[in-house]
């Protein structure tokens, strides 16, 4: 496995919050109820093919490496890019680092 998915940030709360929920208060209430998963437990994920992986840095930064398999919606785009998601079967998890 890639040395970036012991680094991995799986579900970056903070991420989705910003993605759903303008509101401040809002935000933060959103950032506990978001489920967190461990590296173990997406390592197992990706051997099943159970998992989406979603890059939220820019461009730039997923071009210069990312998890094998991860496709790249920025957090910048995320709000006119979730769309994209829609229909995915696969448990999706968001990372940055």
């Amino acid at each position: 496995m890639p040395r970036s998915v012991q680094r991995l940030a799986v579900l970056t709360a903070f991420v989705a919050a910003a993605w759903l929920l303008p509101v401040a208060d809002a935000s933060a209430q959103a950032v506990r109820n978001v489920p967190r998963v461990s590296v173990d437990e997406v390592k197992k994920l990706i051997a099943e093919n159970k998992v989406l992986l979603v890059d939220t840095r820019i461009e730039g930064e997923f071009l210069m490496g990312h998890i094998p398999g991860a496709i790249n919606i920025s957090f910048l785009d995320a709000d006119w890019r979730a769309e994209e998601l829609k229909g995915e079967k696969r448990q999706i998890v968001t990372y940055c680092a």
